[in-house]
This record gives C-alpha cells, structure tokens and sequence, in this order.
C-alpha cells in the first residue's frame, strides 16, 4: 500500500491539526477550530475524522492531512508527505495501489457482517451474551458476531463482493488435517476496528471450558498491530466527542472485551481493552496522544491485578509529563472487575469512579509509605523522602519533576503530623506529646562529628556544644561519639579507642578528607538555626497543666511544622553543596 495510503487510514486528521489548532468538538464527527490560514475571531475551520479531511468555510481551505501539512509548513506535497512518514514512523513506499487497500478494509467488513448475521441465527450465542448482561443494543453497536465454524458460507460471502483474492491477507483461513477451516470457529467474535471504525481484526471467545484457548486474536497482518490496537477505541473516541469535560468523558483502559462491554451496557461508551497483553506505558501514552487528556485505568482487584497496576505506575513515572499520567479505579470491589460492573447501575458506576481514582503519584506514595520500616519515626520518613526523590529522578520535564516532588512531600508531610489521628484527640494530650528536637539527615551529622574528631579545640566551643546536646542520632555508636565529644576529655579519647568505636573512628577518619573546604560556620549552618531556637523557646515555655488557648495551640503548631520542615530543609540544602566534598568513598 501506498504513504499516502497508510497515513491517512492510520493517522486521525483531527489529532495531526490539533498539534496546530485549538480544536472544540462540533458533533460526533466534527471539530471546529479558528482557521489557521487567515484571521478570525469567529471558528469556521472544520476537521471531519470519519471523512479524513478539513475545511474553512470562511476561506474556502480544504484537504486532507497531506494538504494540511503541506499548507501550514508552506511546504510541496511531496515534501509533506515525508514530514508526515517520519513523524508516524511509516516506510515510504509506492509499490501497492490504494484500491488493494480500500479492498482489505472492505474484506474486514464483509466477514464482521457476515459474523454478526450468524450471532442472530445463534440460539446458544445470543443466549451466552444476554447471560453475560450485554442487551441487543450494546450487541449491534459493536457488530458482535459468531463463527459458527462453517467455511464455505464464509468463502461464498467473501466470493459474493469480489474479494476472494484478498482472503489470505486476513489470515483467517487456515490449514487443519488438511482441510480449510475458519480461525475462529465456534467462538464469539469481536471486531476490532481502527478509530475510523473501519475493521482491522477480530477477537474470538469460546463459549465452553473445554475449548482452548480462551481468547484469540486476529494474527498481524498488513492492518492488524496488535501492539498498536486496542479495542474499543473508534466508539470510545466518538463518545468524547459529544460530551464535556465531565468524568464519564475520560476514557478508561480495561484489561478485556467483555469489561468494555459491561461499560457500554452501563451506557459508557469511552472505555477501551488491551488485546491480550498487560496495559503498559504504550497504551497509555498513546491514550493521552490521542484525547490530550489522561486515562481511568482499571485492572481487576486480586493480587496480581494490585501487583500490575504498581508496576504501571512505577513504568509511568518515568515517561510523566504534563501531558502524559493516568489515573486508576481503585474501589474496593473485590477480585473482578466483570462481576463488579455487573451489579451497578450506570449512575452508581459513575460515582464510584468518581470517588475513587487515584493518582499515578498517589499509588507510588501509598506503597512506598506500606513497604518502607525503619526503628524510628524520622528514620522511616528521611526513608521515604529518599524513596521520593529516586523515584521521581528520571522525569525529563525539571519544573514537572520539582512539582512531583513537591507534592509527594507535600502528602509526607501530612502523614507526618498525623492529622487523623491527632484530630480526636484532647488538646491536653497534643500539647504533652512534644517534639524536642529535630532529626538531621545522617551524612550530615557524620561530618560535623568527623570534623570535630580531628578538630578537638571547636569542642570548647558552646555553640558546638548546644548543637551536640539537640542531635537525634539514630545511630548507636555515632550517638556515643557524640556524648563522649560533650564531656570530652579523657572520656572521648578512651570511647575512640574502645575496639567497637575503633572502625567508626576510623571511617569518621576517612571521611575528614573531603570535608577540607568546609570550616566549623558551615557545617553548624546547618543545625539548628536561630529561627529554631527562638520557636523552641517559646514552646518551652508551655505549661500543659494550664487551660489551652489559641495563641499557645499556635505555637504549638508552628514548632512542630517548622521541626518537621528542618528535617527536608537541611537535607536540601547540605545537598545542594555536596558537590563541595570530593570524591566520596563508596562507604558514605
């Protein structure tokens, strides 16, 4: 087939032009935008899909996708026509006419209507599907069929339209003991169409659990991908263009054909399946590419489907954008999508969706927050906020990366102050549990105290000394060195040359040599500032025993938050100099 050919089947005009124009949905088919070939306030550009073209009835511009191109890059057809082939990623090639094209689409569509004429002759067929709650309407709109395994009836139709030359490009027919005989037999047909709604392939399903396998889909042929297709799609697309931006527009990727069924027996038409493969970054791309908004995506809710949808979102992440995330329905609705569907009504269905999707951000965090322990409070949140930052690293887009980890630290720091479980609570009880000092990421207090081991004269110092006194070391033996450093003396010297501080000694040491350009002012920087200190007076000064007013709730609230923000906002900013420290060795 021609480039020509295959970029006007496979590409929709109106995806290409809304790269360009700002396009509103007109009806069920058409676009409309403000014309990009002369000045206008009032749109008269019009972009039909099911026709493949575009015109102005202002200016009287109109054409296809290679007319578009061309005229907007002021470029010859020709040209154009390369532009297009390298952006799709399609060979250029001249070799097949269009009409051995147009007959491969209508050869499809002569066996989907042949398929769907033998459903309504089935008995046992139609019987399956009403018992799987699918109504005739939902039936007709998706042209499902039946194969009821009878070849020559199907060669006969093929014969009937001219096209018997172009069966084998189906590769429906295949060889069994000899004999001819239809790829699908006795199984429930779902066709599979591009977003034209034209016939690229079909699905089949078997009736019996004696009839294996479950599920088949169409092999690749010159129209059917199947990596690039998923089903559903051209009624989902048509859905989106007749409604608003209300929730029941987004589409939503499902794992199989009976989901997006269910979905349409609901009256939802926008939801679309998988074909035999788990849901990956692809699709969902490819979604977002497509409707320049994000997807629902709901998987069944047994452990694998759990374990699935975390592996999307952690796949996810790192191909983000502004443009680029999805959500996931994560309603408690037991182990199966099919039977949840089942039993609500369409409105039901709409505030469950509703109410519960969750950001692809929101699963991160909530399994980071599950699978993440540590001995102590502060350990296990410096842990997740670590988890935080390795996680979001590889989003390309830096202002979309910075906004990710603002907001995931954002819900850390909700977690951290427990307003659920401290709400309830009487404000006696919230006063009492105060928080006296903050916890400071460990290789930082690993350098203060590396710099003082060799620095012993600082120790005179009061200001090291009151920094000393408010560490929360986690650490056993680093806790010891820093105790033995506030008493000095004797003591210091003989707790470093115990065996078991011999070889943290040793590493603090070690550690001393890429710490040369920083003095005793930087490092204390980093502690306790003078803001703390004064917010740790006042707070100090609290005396629980007498009745909680407004104002001492406000100082309580504003040395937790501010402790809390210490612990982020030193890491931060010793992180931000840690390119100061030469070479560090494997062990930091």
């Amino acid at each position: 087939m021609s480039t020509i050919d295959v970029l006007t089947a496979k590409v929709r005009i109106s995806d290409y032009i809304g790269q360009f124009v700002k396009l509103r949905a007109s009806n069920r088919a058409e676009k409309v935008g403000l014309c990009p070939f002369h000045n206008e306030k009032t749109p008269s550009f019009n972009v039909n899909d099911e026709k493949a073209v575009f015109y102005c009835f202002a200016c009287g511009a109109g054409g296809n996708i290679i007319t578009f191109a061309s005229k907007y890059h002021k470029v010859s057809a020709g040209e154009a026509v390369k532009m297009l082939a390298k952006q799709y990623n399609i060979p250029l090639s001249t070799t097949q006419s269009a009409t051995k094209f147009n007959n491969l689409y209508d050869i499809h569509d002569t066996i989907t209507n042949f398929y769907h004429e033998n459903l309504r002759k089935s008995k046992v067929a139609l019987e399956y599907l009403k018992e799987r709650g699918l109504n005739d309407e939902v039936i007709d709109k998706y042209k499902l069929g039946y194969s009821s395994g009878d070849i020559d009836e199907l060669l006969d139709r093929v014969k009937s339209q001219n096209l018997s030359q172009y069966i084998d490009d189906t590769k429906i027919i295949h060889t069994y003991n000899g004999k001819k005989v239809d790829f699908f037999s006795k199984r429930i047909i779902f066709p599979i169409m591009d977003t034209r709604g034209r016939t690229i392939g079909w699905g089949g399903r078997t009736m019996s659990t004696s009839h294996q396998p479950k599920y088949l889909n169409s092999r690749e042929t010159e129209l059917f991908k199947k990596s690039d297709s998923m089903y559903g799609m051209h009624h989902a697309l048509r859905a989106l263009d007749v409604k608003a931006s209300d929730f029941s527009s987004k589409i939503i990727i499902v794992e199989g054909y009976m989901d997006v069924l269910k979905l349409a027996s609901k009256g939802i038409y926008t939801g679309i399946a998988v074909l035999g493969t788990a849901i990956n970054v692809e699709h969902v791309v490819k979604v977002c590419n497509i409707t320049k908004s994000y997807p629902i995506i709901c998987m069944d809710n047994d452990e694998a489907g759990k374990k699935a949808a975390l592996r999307l979102a952690y796949s996810l992440v790192k191909v983000m954008s502004k443009d680029v995330t999805a959500a996931f329905f994560s309603a408690g609705f037991g182990k199966d999508l099919d039977e949840f569907l089942h039993t609500k009504t369409s409105s039901e269905l709409l505030t469950e969706i509703n109410s519960n999707t969750v950001s692809v951000l929101d699963l991160i965090f909530d399994d980071i927050c599950s699978t993440v322990h540590a001995p102590s409070k502060p350990e296990r949140f410096a842990m997740i906020d670590s988890k935080i930052v390795e996680v979001t690293q590889n989003i390309s887009q830096l202002n979309f990366r910075k906004d990710c980890i603002y907001y995931l630290r954002e819900k850390l720091w909700h977690l951290k102050r427990e307003k659920k479980n401290t709400e309830d609570l009487p404000k006696s009880t919230i006063i009492s549990n105060k928080i006296q000092k903050p916890f400071f990421h460990e290789a930082i207090v690993m350098d203060l105290l590396a710099f003082l081991s060799h620095n012993l004269h600082y120790l005179n110092d009061e200001r090291v000394l009151s920094v000393l006194e408010e560490l929360q070391i986690s650490d056993e033996k680093l806790q010891k060195i820093s105790e033995a450093m506030i008493a000095y003396g004797e003591q210091y010297q003989s707790v470093c040359n115990t065996h078991e501080m011999k070889e943290v000694h040793a590493l603090l040491t070690e550690r001393l040599k890429h710490l040369r350009e920083f003095d005793i002012d930087t490092l204390l920087g980093y502690f306790a500032p003078n803001e703390w200190r004064q917010k740790k007076e006042e707070y100090d000064k609290i005396d629980s025993s007498q009745p909680i007013s407004d104002t001492v709730l406000d100082i309580v609230e504003d040395f937790v938050e501010y402790n809390y923000k210490l612990t982020f906002s030193n890491a931060n900013s010793y992180a931000k100099n840690i390119a100061i420290l030469k070479k560090r060795t494997d062990k930091f």
